[in-house]
Protein backbone atom coordinates (compact mmCIF):
# COMPACT_ATOMS: atom_id res chain seq x y z
CA UNK A 1 0.00 0.00 0.00
CA UNK A 2 1.91 3.70 -1.18
CA UNK A 3 2.53 5.46 1.81
CA UNK A 4 1.70 9.04 -0.04
CA UNK A 5 2.97 12.55 1.26
CA UNK A 6 0.25 15.22 -0.05
CA UNK A 7 1.42 19.17 -0.18
CA UNK A 8 -1.02 21.20 -0.26
CA UNK A 9 -0.73 24.90 -1.62
CA UNK A 10 -2.97 28.10 -2.85
CA UNK A 11 -6.97 27.51 -2.77
CA UNK A 12 -6.73 24.06 -1.89
CA UNK A 13 -4.89 24.93 0.95
CA UNK A 14 -7.26 26.98 2.60
CA UNK A 15 -10.40 24.78 1.79
CA UNK A 16 -8.47 21.60 3.07
CA UNK A 17 -7.44 23.72 6.66
CA UNK A 18 -3.70 22.02 6.19
CA UNK A 19 -0.67 22.32 3.96
CA UNK A 20 0.28 18.53 4.48
CA UNK A 21 -1.36 15.07 4.67
CA UNK A 22 0.20 11.35 5.17
CA UNK A 23 -2.25 8.63 3.44
CA UNK A 24 -2.14 5.14 2.40
CA UNK A 25 -3.61 4.28 -0.64
CA UNK A 26 -4.17 1.51 -2.64
CA UNK A 27 -1.82 -0.50 -5.00
CA UNK A 28 -2.57 1.10 -8.29
CA UNK A 29 -4.16 4.07 -7.24
CA UNK A 30 -4.42 7.03 -9.95
CA UNK A 31 -4.29 11.17 -9.18
CA UNK A 32 -7.99 11.00 -9.98
CA UNK A 33 -8.74 8.22 -7.47
CA UNK A 34 -6.53 10.87 -4.37
CA UNK A 35 -8.18 13.70 -5.73
CA UNK A 36 -11.72 11.71 -5.30
CA UNK A 37 -10.59 10.96 -1.50
CA UNK A 38 -9.16 14.64 -1.14
CA UNK A 39 -12.96 15.55 -1.78
CA UNK A 40 -13.88 12.52 0.18
CA UNK A 41 -12.32 13.47 3.17
CA UNK A 42 -12.55 17.04 2.86
CA UNK A 43 -16.07 17.69 1.74
CA UNK A 44 -18.11 18.37 -1.53
CA UNK A 45 -17.04 22.02 -1.59
CA UNK A 46 -13.91 21.00 -3.00
CA UNK A 47 -15.15 18.84 -5.77
CA UNK A 48 -15.53 22.37 -7.66
CA UNK A 49 -11.66 23.36 -7.49
CA UNK A 50 -10.31 19.80 -8.05
CA UNK A 51 -12.29 18.13 -10.41
CA UNK A 52 -13.87 18.99 -13.89
CA UNK A 53 -15.85 15.59 -14.85
CA UNK A 54 -12.96 14.68 -17.67
CA UNK A 55 -10.01 12.60 -17.68
CA UNK A 56 -7.84 16.17 -17.41
CA UNK A 57 -7.45 18.66 -14.61
CA UNK A 58 -9.35 22.12 -14.50
CA UNK A 59 -6.40 24.34 -16.17
CA UNK A 60 -6.06 26.33 -12.94
CA UNK A 61 -5.10 23.18 -11.19
CA UNK A 62 -1.74 22.24 -10.73
CA UNK A 63 -0.11 18.88 -9.55
CA UNK A 64 3.09 17.14 -9.29
CA UNK A 65 3.81 13.33 -8.37
CA UNK A 66 7.55 12.99 -7.12
CA UNK A 67 8.13 16.45 -8.77
CA UNK A 68 6.57 15.45 -12.33
CA UNK A 69 4.13 17.70 -12.76
CA UNK A 70 0.59 15.79 -14.42
CA UNK A 71 -2.27 16.19 -16.35
CA UNK A 72 -3.74 13.25 -16.83
CA UNK A 73 -6.03 11.91 -14.09
CA UNK A 74 -4.86 8.29 -14.55
CA UNK A 75 -1.55 9.04 -13.68
CA UNK A 76 -0.55 5.92 -11.22
CA UNK A 77 0.92 7.01 -8.20
CA UNK A 78 3.19 4.16 -7.79
CA UNK A 79 6.11 3.01 -5.75
CA UNK A 80 6.09 2.39 -2.46
CA UNK A 81 6.26 6.10 -1.35
CA UNK A 82 5.40 9.22 -3.49
CA UNK A 83 5.22 12.99 -2.46
CA UNK A 84 2.46 14.62 -4.25
CA UNK A 85 1.82 18.80 -4.31
CA UNK A 86 -1.62 19.84 -4.92
CA UNK A 87 -1.96 23.85 -5.86
CA UNK A 88 -5.31 25.12 -6.69
CA UNK A 89 -4.86 28.58 -8.36
CA UNK A 90 -7.42 31.23 -8.46
CA UNK A 91 -9.23 30.91 -12.21
CA UNK A 92 -8.74 34.43 -12.47
CA UNK A 93 -5.36 33.79 -12.49
CA UNK A 94 -4.95 31.12 -15.63
CA UNK A 95 -7.25 33.88 -17.71
CA UNK A 96 -10.73 32.15 -16.86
Amino acid sequence: MPKIEIAYAGLIRTLVRSSEEHWDMPSGSTVGQLLEEVVRRHGPATRPHLLNGTAALPPHVLVSVDGVACRDLATPLDGKEARVRILVMSPMMVGG
